[in-house]
């Protein structure tokens, strides 16, 4: 694994959206938490999180822009994205999945359960992802279950090896983001 700061970000900024694109895994800071992360359209780096994660379930997508992320979301919901998409930079949306014909490249990997999580955190990750053109997933750094990553130390037995790259901030404090989830034609909020 390869290890970056919050300083080299000026000068690795192109660097690490090469190896995002490519299908890199990596561990990425947020807004909240630190997030593990992977280009969401490389179904192989999105199964390798599913790896990492010991788990098959829906992640957050990050998208590269409003505009596709409002096109993934079932047209019975997206009354509900337009309301609340501004407002949710802390939170995540979890939005029936029901792509527009013609989606390139919808990320089926991440919704098994039907469902599609989408934020779009205040921090310069935002920016990272519109660079990329390319949506990234973002899931919490731990096993379902466990402490999320705070500091270095935190990360799960083994997976310095597997993974490519890590982005470290010092350490992130935060809570995970709190879910608004779609049932029976409304948002509920969950925090986490």
């Amino acid at each position: 694994m390869d290890l970056y700061f919050g300083a080299d970000r000026a000068a690795a900024w192109t660097l690490w959206i090469r190896r995002l694109t490519c299908g890199q895994v990596a561990i990425l800071p947020t807004d909240t938490i630190y997030g593990l992360s992977a280009n969401a359209w490389d179904a192989r780096a999105v199964r390798r999180i599913g790896e990492f994660k010991r788990r098959r379930r829906s992640s957050t997508v990050i998208p590269h822009s409003t505009e596709w992320a409002r096109s993934l979301v079932h047209p019975r919901a997206r009354a509900l994205f337009d309301r609340m998409w501004a407002r949710c930079s802390h939170e995540t949306l979890l939005l029936p999945f029901g792509p527009d014909r013609g989606v390139a490249r919808p990320a089926r990997e991440l919704t098994q359960s039907g469902l599609i999580g989408l934020r779009l955190p205040r921090h310069w990750i935002g920016r990272l992802v519109r660079d990329a053109g390319v949506p990234l997933v973002s899931t919490s750094v731990n096993l379902s279950g466990q402490p999320h990553m705070q500091t270095l130390d935190d990360l799960p037995r083994g997976w310095k090896r597997r993974l490519d790259f890590t982005v470290f901030e010092g350490p992130l404090t935060g809570r995970p983001s709190a879910i608004h989830f779609y049932e029976s034609g409304r948002l509920t909020r969950q925090e986490r």
